[in-house]
């Protein structure tokens, strides 16, 4: 036999359902029955995190609440992250208590520093089963606070670029335990957690026959017989499991290679069927229409790429170039065989279909008929890009619900009552019907093009509302005449900036909603530095925020100034740190002071080039 195989063991499954999260976390925290662990050791398991849960039902309700606060969810979002980390059973076998200690304690810590804090809701270490383990529930909720499970196990130059760079950071945290990495690019990494459970980390040992006691001759006592006959069943069984241990996973192998080929068939005759409908969907070949119309090509007016066409009376004259023809003597042109046949014919589509049936076939003219429609359908698809888009309608105001939306922005987020009164009196912010906080987007001229919306109930939801053109406009509040224009990542953020410069810092503060609106060559932004404007990027202080930066620097050089908010993620963090700490803001004597009447449309907040 070779060397033990002393491996670490890491799997990660994606789970888009509460229902599977509740059904998983049940196993894991024992509330249903459990085949492969023995009840007897099964108070020796501890919960590392999450302690609280009573049954699965809480952890996938905690795994909602989570998820429900992220922003920029997809529908089919990847909920939760099963994590499985395990050793293989050779090392259990002879680990001592500190290196079990120190293989928990470095995992718990990798797990941690790999996912967040935040997003590790429940993680428990099981030792009622034959091989000890870890199990952990995790949401992958990015900094930025996307929801994106790809941020961790997607992309990369190669398929598994991103799980297998997990699995040597996980390995780098544990190998201090005396753990090895697996193999680099073996298929039997990234099976599904429950199969590897079964098969991997309790593989079934087949049962073996009783070994008889030696006779007399061997030994001379019962006891020593039977002392004798345990030895040498513990001795055959030991290679026994390592068969039994190589011979579930061949057998996964055997159950995943069969499963591509069959995905590899299904996908073969797809792509069959794609082919013969996309072939019969480009309808009759023009050289055939042409011929059947009596039409003779020209071999003198032909090349390699078109070819061209005459009828004995000296009618037309079709050059032919792959789907498109064109008639020189009539001076007319088109796309499609339908087309052609109504020029030859002078009649409308549903005469010249008729006219393919007869000579092609019932199936041929249906194909002919269906790139026609296609054909036209792309023609006013185009026609209407060319138009400008409808206005925006913004969320009509709920005054009835400004005050609560007031709360959380005072409250909640610890804005002073002065900057977000002021913001609401010029009717840029205000709530909606749903008590959201509506921030209105305007362009140069002071069109309201979009809206900014963040939550304020139970979900905590920002983007912006439908039909919203981010890319046209920004939501603005300027302060006094003159200053900078400050570009913060949300409607918060750049309140939470105008609140620490004080109403005394002239300034136009801006919201980008995200870094999917902030485009360097933005027309109000374009606009403020040719005029000289002063442009300044409080981004968030993480990656995306740096790459913020990083654009608008390439594209603008000294025009763009930035600042980063220290020790914290982003304004509104460094503003709630501030006043935690007993900060008072300026815009506290300005409250009540101004008028209540309705601003003036800001059209002139941003200066124009001339």
């Amino acid at each position: 036999m070779g060397a033990p195989a002393e491996f670490a063991i890491l799997r990660v499954e994606k789970r888009k359902t509460l229902g599977a999260v509740a059904s998983l976390a049940g196993h894991a925290l024992r509330d249903r029955p459990t085949p492969n662990a023995d009840p007897a050791r099964t108070p020796d398991n501890r919960v590392l995190a999450g302690a609280g849960f009573a049954d699965g039902a809480a952890v996938a309700a905690a795994i909602r609440e989570r998820v429900e606060a992220a922003t920029h969810r997809r529908p089919d979002s990847v909920l939760c992250l099963e994590v499985f980390i395990g050793v293989s059973p050779d090392w259990a076998e002879a680990a001592t208590p500190a290196q079990w200690d120190a293989w928990r304690e470095r995992s718990h810590a990798w797990l941690v520093q790999e996912f967040g804090r935040e997003n590790v809701v429940f993680l428990a270490e099981h030792r009622d089963e034959k091989t000890p383990h870890l199990t952990a529930f995790v949401t992958p909720i990015r900094p930025d606070g996307r929801l994106s499970a790809a941020h961790w196990t997607g992309g990369g130059d190669h398929p598994g670029q991103r799980l297998s760079e997990m699995q040597d950071r996980h390995h780098t945290a544990v190998a201090g335990a005396g753990l090895r990495r697996g193999i680099r690019g073996s298929k039997a990494k990234h099976q599904d957690v429950q199969r590897f459970y079964g098969a991997a980390v309790n593989p079934p040992v087949p049962r073996l026959p009783a070994v008889e006691p030696p006779g007399l001759v061997d030994a001379a006592t019962k006891a020593r017989r039977e002392e004798w006959a345990k030895n040498q069943t513990a001795r055959v069984r030991r290679p026994v499991r390592d068969l039994a241990r190589r011979a579930g996973m061949a057998e996964i192998e055997r159950t995943r290679a069969e499963g591509q080929r069959a995905a590899a068939a299904s996908l073969g005759r797809q792509r069959d069927r794609l082919k013969e409908e996309a072939a019969r969907l480009r309808g009759v070949p023009l050289e055939d229409v042409l011929a059947r119309w009596h039409l003779a090509r020209d071999a003198a007016g032909s090349t390699k790429a078109e070819s061209q066409w005459r009828d004995a009376g000296g009618e037309h004259r079709i050059t032919v170039t792959g789907a498109r023809w064109y008639d020189h003597t009539a001076e007319k042109g088109g796309g499609g065989a339908i087309d052609l046949v109504c020029h030859l014919d002078r009649c409308a589509p549903k005469e010249a279909i008729a006219a393919l049936a007869a000579r092609f076939g019932g199936e041929t003219a249906e194909g002919a008929a269906v790139a026609h429609a296609i054909a036209k359908a792309r023609q006013e698809a185009a026609e209407a890009a060319k138009q400008p888009p409808p206005p925006f309608v913004p969320p009509e105001p709920s005054p009835g619900l400004w005050e609560p939306a007031r709360r959380f922005l005072t409250r909640e987020r610890r804005l002073s009552e002065g900057v977000v009164d002021e913001a609401h009196r010029r009717g840029d912010l205000y709530a909606d019907a749903r008590g959201n906080v509506v921030a209105l987007q305007r362009d140069l001229a002071g069109a309201v093009v979009g809206a900014e919306l963040r939550g304020t109930g139970a979900s905590r939801f920002q983007g912006v509302a439908k039909g919203s053109r981010p890319d046209a406009g920004l939501w603005r509040l300027p302060v006094g005449r003159g200053g900078p224009l400050v570009l913060a990542e949300s409607v918060i953020d750049a309140l939470s900036v105008a609140d620490l410069r004080g109403p005394d810092s002239p300034a136009v503060y801006a919201s980008t909603a995200g870094n999917a609106g902030a485009q360097s060559e933005h027309p109000i932004i374009a606009a403020a530095v040719a005029a000289k404007v002063p442009v300044h990027c409080a981004a968030d202080n993480d990656d995306q925020g740096r790459r913020f930066l990083a654009r608008y620097a390439q594209r603008w050089g000294e025009a763009v100034r930035s600042a980063l908010p220290q020790g914290v993620k982003d304004w509104n963090d460094a503003l709630r740190r501030k006043a935690v700490a007993g900060w008072r803001s300026a815009w506290e004597r300005v409250q009540g002071t101004r008028s209540s009447g309705p601003a003036p449309t800001p059209t002139e907040d941003v200066p124009r080039p001339p």
